[in-house]
């Protein structure tokens, strides 16, 4: 079951500053300052050979400006018009080291298993909740972890272009 991490693509709307920087997991941060400071961010699109979708998982790394206090960050899976599918909220703190956080595994949007088309289509927002303390949240990163299947290779002719197939031993058996 392979994973595809699908990243940042583009902004749909934010009052977040830097809002373009939650692409990678490199310390190049966007700052919410103040409550209620959102973003809603399309995602890249799932590539290669998709046969089926086991499940979509969120990741983030995120941070406090200050030591002593907590932040509530809130993340929302939403389709391509914005209606959300699933919601819930990180506690980022105490300190100022980056935290990994990851939302609960989801194998539905809901009702219905994900598809191709539904995955491409999420959109992720997130939203600085509430705090303890005088405090900004940095967020270095906001992903979509997507665990697939891929198809079973075709089934076809067998086809020798020049060579020599030796059996010492043992069967063939081909069966149509």
């Amino acid at each position: 079951m392979p994973i595809q991490t699908l990243k940042y693509a583009s902004t749909v709307s934010s009052t977040v500053q830097n809002v373009s920087r939650i692409e990678e997991n490199d310390d190049s941060k966007a700052l919410a300052d103040a409550i209620s400071e959102s973003f809603i961010v399309e995602l890249t699109n799932l590539t290669g050979n998709i046969a089926s979708i086991n499940s979509v998982q969120y990741q983030l790394g995120a941070n406090c400006t200050a030591g002593a206090a907590v932040a509530i960050f809130t993340i929302e899976i939403l389709d391509g018009s914005n209606s959300q599918y699933f919601s819930e909220f990180e506690a980022i703190g105490v300190g100022t080291s980056e935290e990994t956080e990851t939302g609960t595994v989801r194998a539905t949007d809901g009702s219905s298993a994900w598809t191709e088309s539904t995955v491409n289509a999420i959109r992720l927002k997130g939203t600085f909740t509430a705090r303890s303390a005088a405090t900004n949240l940095e967020i270095d990163y906001v992903h979509l972890l997507v665990d697939y299947e891929e198809p079973e290779p075709n089934a076809g002719l067998i086809k020798l272009n020049s060579g020599l197939v030796k059996l010492n031993s043992g069967l063939i058996k081909i069966v149509g």
